[in-house]
């Protein structure tokens, strides 16, 4: 028997295990535009009290449901206007985005007198 009738019957072992591609794809929930997973940042909500904290897990790792994030100001202040991490947490109460602000170098991101984008370009800006 030849090496060409032995392996024409099998089916590599990653395949058979419904192995997944290689990028992942996710919708980051500030600008709905779908991106690799490792493009994105996961954020993860941590109840704290009677409070729900929006955390970056950049590992990956953090149990519970995940929405995922440009790490892009532009995005955070979509997904706070359309009040998206409510919807994507699945929760009935505002969520506090403060550690995740800080986390990403965003400051004050939410407030209105924050207008332009501080130098940083992004997909969804030039469709404004």
């Amino acid at each position: 028997m030849d090496n060409a009738d032995a392996t024409a019957g099998k089916v590599d072992s990653s395949m058979a295990r419904g192995a997944r591609p290689k990028s992942l794809m996710r919708t980051c929930v500030g600008c709905r535009r779908r991106a690799a997973q490792a493009d994105l940042l996961r954020v993860v909500v941590v109840a704290q009290g009677d409070r729900y904290l929006a955390v970056p897990d950049g590992r990956r790792q953090m149990p519970g449901r995940g929405a995922y994030l440009h790490p892009a100001h532009q995005c955070l202040q979509r997904a706070e206007s359309r009040q998206a991490f409510i919807k994507a947490f699945r929760l009935g109460v505002p969520v506090d985005l403060q550690l995740l602000r800080t986390e990403m170098g965003a400051g004050d991101v939410g407030t209105e007198d924050q207008g332009g984008t501080d130098g940083e370009e992004h997909a969804m800006s030039a469709q404004r």
